[in-house]
């Protein structure tokens, strides 16, 4: 009895050795690159709708904008749960959706929704923000810059590494805390404004048209085409103050008549303090899916060439590292698939022997591999609950290995050569192994669909359970019979008996 896949590859143990090369090399990069994570990038089908109603009583808030949100949001498709909170000049709308939902579809509905009421809504109230969270997008590290030489020049330096962290393929966004920020105010005198017979929009518009770059159109010189900018933009607060802003009969009323300009710093909107000191602080979040710990180390890059340029200036604090627990944790339970791998070696040598424990012990690596290569492909990350599912994997990883090389062996013990040995010790026992390893996996099958959060966690426990069970049946059918027939010796008995025949 044959089993032809593996017949065919028995035939040919050329091209599987070249196979065996590049699955060695493909899926050990696979494995490096795979990005680590402390745990699933999962998406919470929330979304959160708030809308700015300056002024307003949480009473004001509730009866002219509550109500009438809650009454058109709660006929959105997949709508799970809506909880609202009307607070002063605030409301904000909790909307949970049904697991599984595309977010990106729900965000459009909402915003549909929205658009529909936003005619009844007052005046007064400003553009609604849409928000969501997912914990792949909070920040994975904070950076903190503390010196004597001001908050000002903090910023600065922060803002210049801002942009250089930003720059990092994978980051998703950068946020700073702290610092000075230099602005122009201008105070508007009513009196003067009534005595001119003009009003705040006369001075607001002059200001807006005056401070723009214009587009003078296309210039063709030859046979290059340019593009003309008139720049207009103000370059100096002083600038502003010679602004027009009315010219009737000669007479023309600049905005230093109407009010006093004056450079300064803009109202600090948000502090950062670090040992009770002043400081400024950049929050630092990736984009779903990409790899913490090379990010990490980028970042950890930029910031040794920041502390070279301004050593004895700024003190650079890397603070909330998730990097370095993730490192710890992953590499813990890298050394524990290492000790398991261990183990199960020792196991089939003591129960198999030196020989047939290496032909089934190769069974762990290029099953390891392969699966590296099927996760990778996927988009599935190096997390917990996949380092766990490994773990797992690890002694029946071998199952199907033992059962083939053994029913080989066996074979060649009876004095078949090693290649007729490897076709029909594969095809007696090929397909009780694929029943056993199918038996396996469909017990694992119905937890993909687990409901809930914690189904969105749990799912990568089977999926990677598969995946690396469905690599170890394709080893034991294919790679671990093309090894035996050109490696697998006859036992001294076997050899005699050829000798007398």
């Amino acid at each position: 009895m044959n089993f032809a896949p593996s017949s065919l590859a028995i035939k040919k143990p050329a091209t599987i050795f070249l196979f065996l090369i590049l699955l060695t090399v493909v899926g050990w990069i696979s494995y490096r690159d795979l990005p680590r994570e402390a745990s699933p990038d999962i998406t919470w089908p929330h979304l959160y709708v708030t809308v700015p109603f300056p002024g307003a009583t949480p009473k004001d808030v509730e009866a002219q904008i509550t109500n009438k949100l809650e009454q058109e949001l709660q006929n959105i498709e997949h709508l799970e749960e809506m909880r609202s909170r009307s607070s002063n000049g605030l409301v904000t709308v909790d909307l949970k959706f049904d697991f599984g939902i595309d977010l990106d579809d729900a965000r459009i509905k909402v915003r549909e929704a929205l658009d529909t009421i936003k005619k009844d809504l007052p005046e007064e109230a400003e553009d609604w923000i849409i928000n969501e969270f997912n914990l792949a997008e909070q920040p994975i590290m904070t950076i903190n810059l503390s010196s004597k030489a001001g908050l000002l020049f903090l910023k600065d330096v922060a803002e210049d590494m801002k942009d250089r962290i930003k720059s990092i393929p994978g980051i998703l966004e950068v946020t700073r805390f702290g610092g000075l920020e230099k602005e122009v105010q201008i105070r508007v005198d009513p009196d003067k404004l009534a005595y001119y017979n003009l009003d705040l929009n006369d001075v607001t518009n002059t200001i807006q048209l005056e401070n723009r770059t214009i587009p003078g159109g296309t210039m063709k010189v030859g046979p290059r085409e340019l593009f003309i900018n008139v720049p207009g933009e103000v370059t100096s607060f002083l600038e502003l103050k010679e602004m027009i802003v009315s010219d009737v009969n000669g007479a023309q009323v600049r905005i230093k008549d109407l009010a006093d300009v004056s450079f300064t710093f803009k109202e600090v909107e948000s502090k950062s303090r670090y040992l009770g000191v002043e400081s400024v602080s950049l929050n630092i979040s990736k984009r779903t899916g990409e790899n913490l710990v090379e990010i990490s180390d980028e970042i950890k890059g930029i910031v040794k060439d920041f502390e070279e340029q301004y050593e004895g200036k700024i003190t650079f604090s890397i603070l909330n590292d998730n990097s370095e627990w993730v490192v710890k944790f992953v590499s813990d339970l890298e050394n524990n698939i290492y000790t398991g791998m261990l183990f199960v070696f020792l196991v089939l040598f003591l129960f198999l022997g030196q020989r047939n424990a290496f032909f089934v012990g190769l069974a762990i690596p290029f099953s390891m591999l392969m699966s590296f290569l099927v996760l990778r492909m996927i988009g599935i990350t190096l997390n917990f609950i996949v380092l766990f599912s490994l773990i797992i994997s690890l002694g029946m990883l071998v199952d199907n290995a033992i059962v083939i090389v053994e029913n080989i062996y066996r074979h060649v013990q009876s004095g078949k050569g090693t290649i007729e040995a490897a076709i029909t010790g594969t095809g007696e026992v090929a397909m009780p192994v694929i029943a056993s390893t199918l038996t396996t996996l469909l017990v694992f099958f119905p937890m993909i669909f687990m409901p809930g959060i914690m189904g969105e966690f749990m799912n990568y426990l089977p999926k990677t359970l598969i995946v690396t069970l469905t690599c170890s049946l394709i080893v034991g059918l294919i790679f671990n019979p093309v090894i035996c027939s050109q490696l697998m010796k006859k036992p001294a008995v076997a050899e005699k008996v050829d000798e007398v025949e």
